[in-house]
């Protein structure tokens, strides 16, 4: 006796080998799918990260009288063929400048003092030290410490663009600590420091101490000295 045909199975169900094809079929389309995805959110990233950078660099190319230098951006210039320049006068002893006053550059407000010397190589060595107060806020300063060089291929440039190659530049970088006291409540705070300046020809000194803590955002204090008294 035949089976009538509405039951039998093989014209009901499709082949288990049929349904496992289309499954991993799909399956692979979507690997692809997230595959190519995730190409294109890495290859945006990498994108993003390098070319503000390169405009960064471009912005910090054209360097006069220091105004918005980045000193971080800078550092290769230590070290590199330091010397005193064609246009210093010869000397046999190291100059030193102490105790030179900083000022914070928006406000004209004291921010403690540096030591500064600078060598027959020019090597320089800077320290940062005091205290001082801002707003309601009280700044110990536990430690700062700066090693540089002079360089002189980047000349100077008032801001109507005329150089003066007597001017010699100047570079270091370091660290700071500071103990920061607001009411009851003492703070330390850690990070990059940098200065930047220039020696005269008389052997007077101007420049600016750069603070940061992310190297995006910085806080400049300057400083000017007459030349040293032996």
């Amino acid at each position: 006796m035949s089976i009538p045909s509405r039951y039998n199975t093989n014209v009901f169900l499709p082949p288990t080998s049929n349904r496992r094809i289309r499954h991993r079929g799909f399956f692979t389309l979507i690997g692809l799918l997230i595959v190519v995805a995730v190409m294109l959110t890495m290859y945006s990233m990498q994108f993003s990260s390098t070319v503000p950078m390169a405009l960064e660099f471009a912005e910090d190319g054209e360097v006069n009288n220091q105004e918005n230098m980045k000193p971080w951006h800078e550092l290769d210039r230590i070290g590199n063929d330091h010397y005193l320049g064609d246009n210093q006068p010869e000397r046999d002893d190291m100059l030193v400048y102490q105790g030179v006053r900083l000022t914070d550059e928006a406000s004209d407000e004291h921010r403690g003092k540096i030591y500064l010397s600078i060598d027959t190589e020019g090597n320089i060595i800077s320290s940062w030290f005091g205290s001082y107060y801002s707003d309601d806020k009280e700044y110990d300063i536990q430690m700062g410490k700066i090693q540089g060089s002079t360089d002189p291929s980047l000349i100077y440039k008032n801001k109507q663009g005329d150089p003066d190659d007597t001017k010699l530049f100047f570079i270091g970088g370091g660290h700071f600590a500071l103990m920061k006291y607001q009411q009851s409540r003492a703070q330390i705070v850690k990070g990059n420091l940098y200065i930047t300046g220039w020696l005269n020809k008389d052997l007077s000194i101007e420049g600016k101490v750069h603070l940061s803590q992310d190297l995006k955002d910085q806080t400049i204090f300057t400083f000017r000295a007459n030349p040293p008294t032996y």
